[in-house]
């Protein structure tokens, strides 16, 4: 064999290190062997015309199949890189999801809990985001119902505890108020003052239930500014009106505080257009130590009552029983007697008919 290229390896190599097959076509054969190294090869070989020589090519499979082999590296290394990546997105897709799917699963429970403060402030316009956005929205109506109905609740516990017409505690708050003082007060260290307005009845009748209602108002707000800190006023139910004065050991102070509540209706109420002189019996009664509520309160009710029949009795004060009308002409004739000219003396004679002589005169 002659070589027409320089041979890779040693020139005394022998021909037979590569043993080829008969050629599969009468010109040219291309074998994949081993050489002598032991490493695969690609060779080929084909007549020359007219020559009878043979042309060997020989290539290492390696070389020839290198850049096939490292395309295929490179797509495999790509593969994994890009499949790598797709499962870190997707891993992440998931964790973020997860993430999202447990703060919807807080807030259901935190609602489902009444816990109506929590939100999940989930913004995304997907599936997810539009179910949080449905229990967020739903937190916040069942928080302003609750506000609602604890208003409305607020209300009715006023309204139950409240006179509508005076702002006042009423009967029941007072009691409530009183049993939390009376218990284990010492002897004297409690009075009750108990105030029924003489007067109001002929208004009420007289003029209205509307004057009468201005009437109690009036006497409300007056009686609130004779008040010290401590003490207690309330309605007790249609012109009565209840106070507790703790007395500090001091039992002057009740009797105090009951001249004060008379002195606020010296001057006459103004009723609509027209002036009211209205006055209040005032009974007082201190607790002994052990008395109920109720029974310090009825004893204060018996001396109200006493004084109001003392009073009738030296005729202080005009009776209840009378009609506005009548009480209508005092409140004018009080005006007259403090007006210049408004009164004339008249005289009725008493004729003795026997001789004609004028023996009385009425004025």
């Amino acid at each position: 064999l002659e070589y027409l290229s320089p041979l890779r390896f040693s020139s005394t190599s022998p021909a037979e290190a590569i043993p080829y097959p008969p050629p599969t076509s009468p010109t040219a054969s291309l074998v994949r062997n081993t050489d002598y190294r032991g490493e695969a090869v690609l060779a080929g070989t084909t007549q020359i015309p007219a020559t009878g020589w043979e042309l060997l090519l020989k290539i290492d499979e390696s070389d020839a199949l290198g850049p096939v082999n490292a395309l295929r590296s490179n797509t495999l290394w790509g593969a994994l890189v890009i499949a790598l990546a797709v499962g870190a997105f997707g891993w992440l897709l998931l964790v973020g999801y997860g993430r999202r799917l447990n703060r919807i699963r807080r807030g259901a429970e935190a609602l489902s809990r009444g816990e109506l403060n929590e939100r999940i402030n989930d913004t995304s316009r997907d599936h997810l985001g539009r179910l949080a956005g449905v229990i967020d929205t739903m937190a916040v109506d069942l928080a302003e119902d609750r506000s609602r109905r604890e208003k409305a609740e607020l209300e009715l516990e006023q309204r139950a505890l409240r006179d509508n017409l005076t702002g006042l505690p009423n009967r029941s708050a007072f009691m409530q108020h009183l049993e939390g003082l009376a218990e284990n007060a010492p002897a004297q260290s409690l009075a009750v003052l108990f105030c029924d307005l003489d007067g109001f009845k002929a208004v009420n009748d007289g003029m209205g239930h509307n004057a009468g209602d201005v009437l109690l108002q009036s006497v409300a707000d007056r009686f609130r500014a004779a008040l010290r800190r401590n003490d207690q006023l309330a309605r007790f139910g249609g012109d009565e009106f209840i106070l507790v004065c703790p007395t500090g050991g001091d039992t002057n102070r009740p009797k105090a505080l009951a001249a004060r509540l008379e002195a606020a209706l010296d001057e006459p109420v103004d009723v609509g257009q027209t002036s009211v002189d209205v006055n209040a019996s005032i009974g007082l009664a201190f607790n002994d130590k052990g008395d109920s509520a109720d029974l310090i309160v009825r004893n204060a009710d018996i001396a109200m009552y006493r004084i109001k029949e003392q009073r009738k009795a030296a005729g202080a004060h005009r009776s209840d029983d009378r009609l506005y009308g009548a009480s209508g002409h005092d409140e004018e004739l009080r005006r007259a007697i403090e007006e210049d000219d408004q009164l004339r003396l008249q005289y009725q004679p008493i004729v003795d008919l026997s001789d004609n002589r004028i023996c009385l005169l009425y004025t």
